[in-house]
């Protein structure tokens, strides 16, 4: 249980240690104090593993194409489910009615059997109880199948025909409606999970209902394309080959039809190009010039001519053919009617006002960039920004919505960050209308509007999981217990100052404070007591010292206290006070058993001392001798 000191198997197979996972020191060398200090950051390891894993999961997913979101999950659920301890991990999806509900991903452990194939379309109405929580965005925690409330007799009956023990369900939400839940499964053991684990759970739920959510939209996008796609790949197609000079050499009869002619054999030899097939004579000039240079053309659009004198649009796939001496000799390609698909695109120009109405109601903020303003922003982007969308739209620009360093702008700091495919994703500070600042993730595509680049793109607003990965930092330097810094935050620390005082040649002291006593406290009066006694001696710490001095608590019942000197000051008379107020928590506080302590300090001389090991080491046996004498005296 978090908070208490008694012997625990360290999470290295073999390593025992205590409280916080700190092994106790076997002897007072320096090899074996190295190698305390490796099996004491155990546990800030499993927090750093932790923030390290949101942070590559929350920045992965957005690039995901759709067809590899799937393979993404299940990739997701075997980390999650590896890094907890759990024997399934899954993701269920209700259908849209919300009436059924699917397992869609998972994940087993090396010998537990797959249930996705036999959980399908399952009823809503069967699982009352467990639907209903979820539906109502409440996290289910079932640490013991056996205590799972009365009005869950269902649940418990399909729960215990699986063999499931233990389990643990987060909803996945998008627009305040939950979609389905993401699950961790005990089979072989009963599981009671962590606060870190349910914190995982529900970023890596938020992480899901997004690459759910962009996965529909971009399926959606993919059908409507895939339909007009097969519009025009459907349509017939002209082929020609025609000489250097304009003159045609071959055309096939869908070609001729095109333009109006009655067969092929009217326009071969008979017929030039250049004269008869553009609206604009010096078009063939242009596009021979530009197969000179390249080689090749695709999907040029240009303005064509038929028989009759009508104009059509064309679209144009061509390449030049050159004979040993690397001369062109004729140009061939296929030419396509793209009249019907010009008409398309005024449709769903008229149409745009129905997709609007899509975008406005996205829980993602959607935006378009062009000339340096917004020229359309949904009501969830102005609504992280604290405006509303007339506020911003044909009147601010991204500068005017974003914080950045003094010295460069938001608009440089895109334009380096572009791919090869005209995509970007940057992490922002947004400026709020009210001078607030919240975290923002952007994505944006080049795309063309209204005849012009532009911007298209979208925003989440991650203010909250950024402020979870600052908490999740804390945790993995602070120690539980005692609020102080743990091995690990007071090493990093310490490890800062000692370079600082190098460069500015300053002076420093590292104290070693060892609590005396406290096997006999937890062996006699209890681990509750030998808990408060460590929780006192690091409040009398927190009295003596400045804030600035930097305090740790190295594991079990060993301190440390690196303070920066001002040349005047005596750590004997820091030693003095420390005793007054240990000696006044011993009055005051209703302990069971008064605290002491042994202490040794040292001046940092970097003559003498290579490196923070070499300090603690030093202190460690000073505060050690300590340590004897006064046993010699109590003895």
């Amino acid at each position: 249980m978090t908070g208490t000191n008694r012997t625990v198997k360290g999470l290295v197979k073999g390593t025992e240690v205590r409280h916080n996972n700190i092994r106790v020191l076997p002897s007072r060398t320096k090899k074996s104090y190295i190698k305390s200090t490796v099996c004491g950051t155990e546990e800030s390891n499993d927090h750093g593993e932790l923030l390290k894993l949101i942070l590559t999961l929350s920045t992965n997913f957005i690039i995901l194409s759709p067809e590899d979101t799937d393979d993404g999950i299940v990739d997701v659920l075997k980390s999650i489910g590896r890094y907890a301890n759990v024997d399934r991990s899954y993701v269920f999806q209700f259908s849209d009615d919300g009436k059924y509900i699917s397992n869609t991903h998972e994940w087993c452990v090396k010998g537990i059997l797959s249930q996705k194939k036999k959980l399908q379309n399952i009823s809503s109405d069967s699982m009352p109880w467990f639907c209903g929580k979820i539906k109502n965005l409440e996290i289910i925690h079932i640490p013991d199948i056996d205590d799972i409330p009365l009005d869950a007799i269902e649940e418990k009956r399909s729960l215990s025909s699986q063999k499931i023990m233990s389990i643990i369900a987060v909803p996945i939400v998008t627009g305040y409606k939950a979609i389905g839940f993401l699950g961790f499964e005990s089979i072989r053991k009963k599981t009671t999970w962590s606060e870190n684990i349910i914190s995982l759970l529900k970023i890596v739920g938020e992480i899901f209902a997004n690459a759910l959510l962009r996965k529909q939209m971009a399926l959606s996008l993919q059908a409507s394309e895939s339909k007009y796609r097969n519009i025009f790949e459907n349509a017939t197609e002209g082929i020609f080959q025609i000489r250097n000079d304009g003159n045609i050499l071959s055309v096939n009869t869908s070609f001729s039809d095109m333009y109006g002619y009655e067969s092929p054999d009217v326009l071969i030899g008979k017929v030039s190009i250049d004269r008869h097939f553009f609206a604009d004579k010096d078009e063939y000039n242009r596009l021979k010039h530009i197969l000179e240079e390249k080689g090749s053309v695709k999907g040029y659009e240009i303005l064509s001519r038929k028989k009759d004198g009508t104009l059509f649009w064309i679209s144009l796939n061509a390449r030049a053919v050159r004979n040993e001496k690397n001369q062109i000799i004729y140009l061939e390609g296929t030419v396509e009617n793209i009249n019907e698909r010009k008409q398309i695109e005024l449709m769903l120009k008229e149409s745009e006002e129905r997709y609007r109405i899509l975008t406005e109601q996205s829980p993602v903020g959607i935006y378009l960039i062009q000339d340096g303003l917004f020229r359309y922003v949904n009501k969830t982007f102005a609504e992280i920004h604290g405006y509303d969308p007339e506020e911003i739209i044909n009147k601010l620009s991204p500068r005017d919505l974003t914080i950045v360093e003094e010295g460069t702008s938001i608009e440089k700091i895109v334009r380096d960050l572009w791919d090869d495919k005209g995509g970007m994703r940057l992490e922002i500070l947004a400026r709020r209308k009210d001078g607030t600042v919240r975290n923002g993730e952007i994505y944006g595509s080049k795309v063309i509007y209204n005849g012009k680049p532009a911007v298209l793109g979208t925003m989440l607003d991650i203010t909250e999981k950024k402020q979870m990965e600052e908490r999740l930092k804390a945790l993995s330097i602070t120690d539980e217990l005692t609020g102080l810094l743990n091995r690990r935050g007071f090493f990093t620390l310490a490890e800062q100052q000692l370079k600082m005082a190098r460069r500015l040649g300053k002076e420093l002291i590292l104290f070693f404070i060892d609590m005396d006593g406290l096997k006999w406290i937890n062996d006699n009066i209890g681990h509750q007591e030998g808990d408060k006694a460590l929780i006192t001696l690091a409040k009398a710490l927190k009295d003596t010292f400045r804030e600035s001095d930097i305090i740790g608590r190295l594991g079990g019942d060993e301190f440390a206290v690196f303070a920066l000197s001002t040349g005047s000051t005596n750590p004997d008379l820091l030693v003095k006070r420390l005793n007054f107020s240990v000696d006044n928590y011993n009055t005051t506080e209703q302990l069971a058993h008064k605290i002491s302590f042994s202490i040794g300090f040292v001046k940092y001389d970097p003559m003498n001392h290579n490196s923070l090991d070499d300090l603690i080491l030093v202190a460690d046996n000073i505060m050690y001798a300590e340590k004897k004498k006064k046993k010699g005296i109590e003895n």
